[in-house]
């Protein structure tokens, strides 16, 4: 038995045990641990908590715990049994999550072994160690990733020059509209001015992920628009900002309040829908994107197997409820929608990602203006002497300042998170792909200079120095052990490249995409090695750094 099966094994024994004692009241846990979800995002997204920190644990665990919950409260009749949170319990509940979180960890390092990320071998019969290669360039690239939301974000609050002022109304109307319900619920009415405002803050916070604009935004999938998904998203996401705020304004005003009672709450189904139809949807595609937003034991079943983290607006509460639980807005308010839309519209999706080239084009376009940058209007097809097609450049760049043609090659592959077979699909497609079109264009190139090049198809003076090629991914170019790198070209990813031409001391794009310009973490290594102690089992985990 493989380390990754022994350790399924043990998880699945203590997730069993664990349903036995709750047996008859699965739909009480439920809520339960969506509150224990809801209170770890709260402190995850608000006090700055790190991923690799408890609260960021336990919702690794959601999958996990939350399945065997849903399979039991499938089409459950009857009244939703809404109660206050027992504090002597709320620590076991967070516990559950947590080892839960650490099984979820701890299968994902042993499935690496799998794709030649790791080595894992059962040392005894409750110690496995695990020895992981160094992610450091990898994590450089999302650390990028997340600077390029943190700008898009901020880019994004200048649209609305006035939402800092409408603050002070925001809280008298929080507070106005805010009450107790059976003294220890949370109730409020609504009105435009919150829902204009908090649908705002939605926009401004949920800017520049990467789900939101994972396709064409006209693309047709499902019936409707990719925009118009994304729109039902930042929706559901103002609701989630607002209803945050809420219970805060109130619990300011009533300490002894639980915040556990207050973050999460339910609906009935029915209700939901009419909402929806509010906003403009017909009853069917209401319906639509409920089951587009909802986590039931299909989709729990589905993120755990991925060691995902299921990112929902509704949870499946039975045959007529739902609760309405925080922790998936907070974490990435456009992630879950869009897995339900790849999973459930396969063939939609599959027709419309070819509209992404031309998305991205545009995108470098804007980041290297005229005068200094030529950046040609479609890509370029680069032909054998006889004409025939040898490969396509996806874009070409002039740099007027230095005379240096560019000729790239653009992946823009769907983002994997913490999936490692759809990860290695990623990494296998760029390496593959990549090399191969780095050595078709070097030898089109047949040692012509730019200045060669550049006359011949009329873009202007350039320099008498060698073209440079580029091959650069949407998301992720960097991979743990990964080193078939073609090294007569620069490999880089789009987050990567729009960090460094916002660096102040980069000379350009040209400098931007130098060879061996490797982005630096802005926090240091992690340990050598870390100890992870779930129920029953110690797995020791070592980092080997990358020769």
């Amino acid at each position: 038995m493989t380390a990754e099966k022994r350790l399924i094994v043990q998880r699945d024994r203590y997730v069993t045990g664990v349903r036995e004692s709750w047996r008859g009241y699965e739909r009480e846990m439920l809520i339960s641990l969506v509150r224990a979800l809801d209170i770890a995002a709260y402190i995850h997204h608000f006090a700055g908590s790190p991923i690799d920190g408890e609260p960021g644990i336990r919702l690794r665990g959601a999958a996990t715990a939350l399945r065997p919950l849903l399979e039991a409260v499938r089409n459950l009749p009857g009244p939703i049994p809404w109660f206050r949170s027992n504090p002597q319990l709320a620590p076991a509940f967070d516990k559950h999550l947590l080892d839960c979180g650490r099984f979820s960890i701890a299968i994902r390092l042993a499935a690496m072994e799998r794709y030649g990320m790791a080595t894992a071998r059962i040392v005894s019969e409750d110690r496995i160690l695990i020895e992981v290669i160094s992610d450091t360039e990898e994590c450089a690239e999302l650390e990028a990733q997340h600077a390029a939301v943190g700008r898009a974000s901020a880019a994004m609050r200048t649209q609305w020059p006035t939402l800092a002022a409408e603050l002070p109304e925001v809280r008298r109307k929080l507070t106005r509209y805010g009450r107790t319900h059976m003294g220890w619920f949370i109730a409020y009415d609504n009105d435009q001015f919150l829902v204009d405002h908090y649908r705002a803050q939605a926009r401004i916070q949920a800017a520049g992920v990467v789900e939101a604009e994972a396709l064409p935004a006209s693309g047709m999938i499902g019936g409707r628009a990719f925009s118009d998904w994304s729109e039902a998203s930042t929706a559901a996401y103002g609701t989630v900002l607002h209803h945050i705020d809420a219970a805060g304004r109130l619990r300011q005003r009533k300490p002894n309040l639980n915040m556990r009672d207050l973050l999460t709450i339910y609906a009935r189904r029915d209700d939901i829908v009419e909402v929806l139809v509010e906003r403009g949807n017909d009853h069917l595609r209401a319906q639509q994107l409920m089951a587009g937003l909802t986590l039931d034991a299909e989709g729990a079943a589905s993120s755990e197997e991925r060691h995902e983290i299921p990112l929902p607006y509704y949870i499946d509460a039975g045959e007529h409820f739902v609760l309405l639980p925080m922790f998936g807005g907070l974490m990435n308010p456009h992630a879950g929608l869009l897995d339900f839309l790849r999973r459930t519209y396969r063939g939609d999706w599959d027709r419309i990602v070819d509209g992404r080239e031309n998305v991205f084009r545009e995108d470098l376009r804007r980041l290297l203006p005229e005068p200094r940058y030529k950046v040609l209007e479609k890509g370029l097809k680069l032909r054998r002497k006889d004409k025939s097609t040898l490969t396509d450049a996806d874009a070409v760049v002039l740099d007027r300042q230095t005379g240096v043609v560019v000729f790239v090659q653009m992946k823009w592959y769907d983002v994997y998170g913490f999936n490692l077979a759809e990860r290695d699909s990623r990494r296998e497609n760029l390496l593959t792909k990549g090399n191969e079109w780095v050595d078709k264009v070097h030898n089109w190139i047949d040692g012509r200079t730019c200045a060669e090049i550049s006359r011949t198809y009329g873009w202007g003076e350039a320099a008498d120095s060698a073209p440079q090629l580029l091959v650069m991914a949407r998301h992720s170019s960097q991979f743990a052990g990964e080193t078939r790198y073609d090294t007569r070209a620069s490999w880089t990813s789009w987050h990567a490249l729009t960090e460094e031409m916002n660096d102040p001391a980069c000379d350009g794009f040209v400098a931007a995409i130098a060879p061996g310009r490797g982005r630096k973490l802005s926090r240091d290594n992690p340990d050598d090695t870390s100890i992870i102690e779930i129920p029953g089992m110690t797995v020791e985990v070592r980092t080997a750094r990358q020769r």
